[in-house]
């Protein structure tokens, strides 16, 4: 293994690699970049089900054996991108430094814990006391700390420790919105630098004209498939809504069979479709093809709502998502609450054929700062001054 006697190496961790989402492919793009320009990246897993042998992987083992494989290798650079506390023990032992990707705020999750430990809540609070969507979201965390028992408590204040400790010691943290960044100071008392980056370059594509002559309206997710992204919702409304709707799902994930269950409940399977895992190569040419592409989880910014944008396809944006000022008064964001009744009334206010109504000229402009190496040009920037 060649590569491991070179002095450019950088190691990615990725605690585990198990399905393509947002961040699995910003780490790619990631590896990409940097073997470009000619440094020599590795990645470091536990588990590996997505990349193939055209990328240098390293399968961990555990804490000691990352510790161990770092000192072998003896990186230029350490970016994590997943599993900030395993790489924080492995700092200690190892004396290393190394810089962090955090994607998903705490506040936008129900995964996340940190924000249950201590009066974590209460300084969200604080920090966001003028936001009206942050604050519900506030209170329907306030309800759901209440649920939980005093020995996962326990626990979660113990995780926090160390997420506190990992993030604080971390050289740089980047985020990817200036919210983001406001709660990593808020929560850990630590700065974060926001850049932005979604699509690997403009799609010369041409808006496409080859819509059904009975005008349902076509949507399409491209998304993992779990509770957070609240794909029953929408299933939800589409079977209450008044307009012809079909719904193709593509994704994997460990909440695929319930939602196959739900449509087959609401007796929609000829209308909505769970289609499977959608080839990188093959996305932008599939999501061009429909009327409209539905973004609703909760994020605070999302990549695929910006492919989708670079596909010549509007989206359909949850209002949660931070305001995209470039994008905003291009009519190519469709915003919506995501109960039940809101999406309703979004779907029944679609238009057939809208796409045909944006000036998708206006649209690549502002997208071109959402190059990834543009991105990556600035956190290299970033991580060259440590």
């Amino acid at each position: 293994m060649n590569f491991l006697k070179k002095d450019k190496a950088i190691v990615l961790f990725y605690k585990s690699l198990n399905n393509i989402g947002g961040a699995e492919n910003l780490l790619i793009r990631e590896y990409e970049y940097f073997e470009n320009i000619g440094f020599y990246p590795i990645i470091f897993t536990y588990e590996n089900k997505i990349l193939n042998k055209s990328y240098k992987v390293v399968k961990i083992k555990n804490i000691i054996d990352l510790v161990f494989q770092i000192k072998k290798i003896k990186p230029h650079k350490i970016i994590c991108s997943s599993g900030h506390i395993d790489i924080y023990l492995a700092s200690i032992v190892g004396v290393f430094s190394y810089f962090l990707h955090i994607h998903q705020p705490s506040l936008l999750s129900f995964n996340e814990t940190d924000k249950f430990a201590f009066n974590n809540l209460k300084k969200l609070k604080k920090a966001f006391i003028k936001n009206k969507q942050l604050l519900r979201n506030i209170r329907i965390f306030k309800k759901l700390k209440k649920r939980i028992t005093v020995l996962n408590k326990i626990l979660i204040t113990l995780r926090f420790f160390f997420s506190y400790l990992s993030i604080r010691k971390a050289q740089k943290v980047f985020v990817l919105s200036s919210f983001s960044a406001q709660e990593k100071q808020a929560l850990y008392n630590k700065p974060a630098i926001s850049i932005r980056g979604a699509i690997q370059k403009i799609n010369k594509l041409e808006t496409n004209y080859k819509k059904d002559d009975n005008k349902n309206i076509n949507l399409v997710i491209v998304s993992r498939i779990d509770i957070n992204k609240r794909i029953s919702k929408v299933i939800r409304a589409i079977k209450k809504s008044n307009k012809k709707i079909n719904l193709d799902i593509y994704g994997v994930g460990e909440y695929s069979s319930h939602l196959k269950r739900l449509i087959n409940i609401l007796n929609l399977d000829d209308r909505i479709k769970l289609k499977g895992f959608l080839e990188e190569r093959n996305k932008t040419e599939i999501i061009n093809q429909y009327d409209y592409f539905v973004c609703v989880d909760m994020a605070d910014f999302r990549i695929s709502c910006f492919e989708a944008l670079n596909s010549k396809t509007p989206v359909i944006l949850t209002k949660e998502s931070f305001p995209n000022e470039d994008f905003d008064n291009l009519n190519c964001f469709n915003y919506t609450d995501v109960d039940i009744k809101s999406l309703i009334n979004t779907f029944n206010n679609l238009k057939y054929k809208n796409n045909l109504m944006i000036d998708w000229s206006s649209v690549e402009i502002k997208l071109k700062k959402l190059i990834w190496y543009n991105y990556f040009e600035k956190l290299n920037e970033h991580i060259t001054k440590d």
